[in-house]
């Protein structure tokens, strides 16, 4: 077997185990996407430098695909959130002339 067919089957079987790993990770150990995304840009990065020192003749690592990710988005109070928010402040605060007592010039 050539130096580049034995090449070829082992990045197939790093990709495959990079695939069960993102399974595993998931569904196993409840490892979110950002997590197991940051494990692979690790790899992937080990894999660029042992090229780069030329250990290693392809990186393995290069075809591997991230899981998309949720991003959270921010969120923002309702208007009624707003007035009960205000609301409670008063309760809480008293007056207006508190509010300044309390918290200064806020500007």
């Amino acid at each position: 077997m050539a130096d580049s067919e034995e090449l070829t089957i082992l990045q197939k079987a790093f990709q495959k185990h990079i695939q069960l790993f993102k399974k595993s990770a998931s569904r196993e150990l409840k490892w979110k996407a950002g997590t197991i995304n940051l494990t692979i840009r690790h790899l992937k990065q080990c894999f660029t430098w042992l090229l780069e020192q030329k250990l290693i003749p392809d990186n393995p690592a290069k075809e591997i695909k991230y899981i998309p990710e949720n991003r959270l988005q921010p969120k923002w109070i309702t208007e009624q959130q707003e007035r009960k928010l205000f609301a409670e402040l008063r309760l809480l605060l008293g007056n207006p002339k508190n509010m300044e007592k309390s918290f200064g010039n806020m500007q």
